[in-house]
């Protein structure tokens, strides 16, 4: 917000005749302007001898502003936050009825609500909801970690740093922190493995280089699902994240449940990442969050995936295309190659060492492929080598496929990695294509069909799928 009054005091003054000539009091049908000469009047003054005031109509005018009117009632989220529930819960109270707002103010398309805090105990009751507070926030807290709620992997990550780099008072810098958890997803793409599920911009090294970006993306999740649970809360004049003081006094009074939650995120994190690459190398974790290394498998590079990890290298004009291919993010290879030019590679991979041994070609790249339509073809979380700029036919071909406007169903994004069938039918103009199908080789998932009057211009065959570089464990 921009202030651009200056002095506003002595302009704070009604605009009106009166408060020009600085009469203080209303003095109606008077000479403003001064007095008349003798028996001498004004047309204006004979004029005014016409009319008279009446009243016509009373109004009624609140003096107050609506902060005064309605001191220490609740928004949505303010009443989501003291019954210890979700903004959309509220929400979906609203609209089913089950509770009615004190306070209905427009705003636009969409209207404002509050309640009074007389409301708060009256929901609970209706809701079944117990009181949360100080003295239950230590039950609190493990019941918020049992609910093991993980859209993506933020919060056992930020956990484990907050554990990790907090100071006897159960502070950690902002940068510190950020850096604690940035490293996590920076040692998972240098190792090669996804850093989180395809849809996580975390994927993207550059996302983790926005070092802005980045904070704003930890307070917004995962911070503030604890924050807005009360277990932590963060100083912005001091640029700390801090645990509840209570609450970080009971961690350093029982280690036993230190330990509990350190175990937690250890298995939680090697289910979390099956099938996108397992753990890898653990290295990282076990040198920055030391308190977390009694609970990792011994080799959990091996246990989590079955397979040998190989670690991206740097560009080297001796190797690319002879033994190395450039890495792409499925997503970013879909997009990229379709676009035109190639996308600038995330690295390169070693193909020669992992057992490929056919000549290589710069139409070729490497890309990681989750998700189990293709089981068996393509193991779910297989590091696979693809082949751009598809000629010839494609009939029966695994293809790598973009579509304006598709959303796959298992990788959320508009590409797909399926087997190709097109259906011909001749015109004047010859044969062209009537259906094009993408069958999925796991029977589970369903046939993506693709007509050829709406949908062909749209649909890019980007590049064919050639070979598994590693195999992952057997996937069931």
């Amino acid at each position: 917000m921009l202030d651009v009054v200056d002095e506003h005091g002595p302009l704070n003054a009604p605009w009106s005749v009166h408060a020009l000539f600085g009469l203080n009091l209303y003095q109606p049908w008077a000479n403003i302007v001064g007095e008349a000469k003798s028996e001498e009047r004004n047309e204006q003054e004979i004029l005014l001898e016409w009319l008279h005031e009446e009243e016509r109509r009373i109004t009624e005018i609140n003096i107050f502003t609506f902060q005064k009117e309605y001191e220490g009632y609740l928004n949505e989220e303010q009443l989501a936050r003291e019954l210890f529930v979700s903004t959309g819960t509220i929400k979906s109270w609203l609209k089913k009825g089950d509770i009615k707002p004190d306070v209905t103010v427009p705003f636009g398309a969409s209207q404002l609500v509050y309640f009074a805090p007389e409301q708060i105990a009256g929901i609970r009751e209706l809701k079944g909801l117990r009181v949360h507070d100080e003295s239950t926030q230590y039950q609190d807290f493990f019941e918020f970690l049992d609910e093991r709620d993980y859209t993506y992997s933020y919060k056992m990550i930020f956990l484990l740093s907050l554990l990790t780099g907090g100071n006897e008072r159960g502070e950690v810098k902002v940068e510190s922190l950020r850096e604690l958890y940035r490293g996590f997803y920076l040692d998972r793409i240098k190792h090669n493995v996804p850093a989180d599920r395809e849809s996580c911009p975390y994927n993207r090294k550059e996302s983790l280089d926005d070092t802005d970006a980045l904070v704003r993306s930890i307070l917004a999740n995962p911070f503030e699902k604890f924050e807005r649970k009360r277990f932590m809360h963060h100083c912005k004049d001091l640029a700390y994240i801090a645990w509840h003081t209570s609450l970080w006094k009971r961690f350093t009074e029982n280690r036993a449940d230190r330990a509990k939650m350190f175990k937690q995120m250890a298995e939680d994190l090697a289910k979390y990442f099956q099938g996108l690459g397992g753990l890898g190398n653990t290295a990282y974790l076990r040198e920055h969050f030391p308190e977390v290394v009694s609970f990792l498998p011994a080799d959990a590079a091996a246990e989590s995936t079955g397979r040998k990890v190989i670690p991206l290298v740097e560009y080297d004009p001796a190797t690319a295309f002879k033994s190395c291919l450039p890495y792409y993010p499925l997503q970013v290879a879909a997009g990229g190659f379709a676009g035109g030019d190639a996308p600038e590679p995330e690295g390169w991979v070693d193909v020669a060492q992992a057992g490929f041994s056919k000549r290589l070609v710069r139409e070729m790249f490497v890309a990681r492929v989750s998700g189990k339509s293709m089981v068996p073809t393509i193991p779910n979380g297989a590091l696979c080598i693809f082949r751009k700029d598809v000629g010839g036919s494609r009939q029966g071909l695994v293809v790598l496929v973009q579509k304006r406007g598709f959303t796959d169903p298992e990788t959320g994004g508009s590409y797909t990695v399926k087997r190709y069938r097109s259906i011909k039918a001749s015109d004047e103009e010859g044969w062209q294509h009537e259906t094009i199908e993408l069958i999925p080789d796991n029977k589970e998932y369903p046939v993506l069909k693709f007509d050829r009057s709406t949908d062909e211009d749209d649909l890019k065959v980007v590049a064919e799928f050639m070979s598994v570089l590693e195999m992952p464990e057997k996937d069931g």
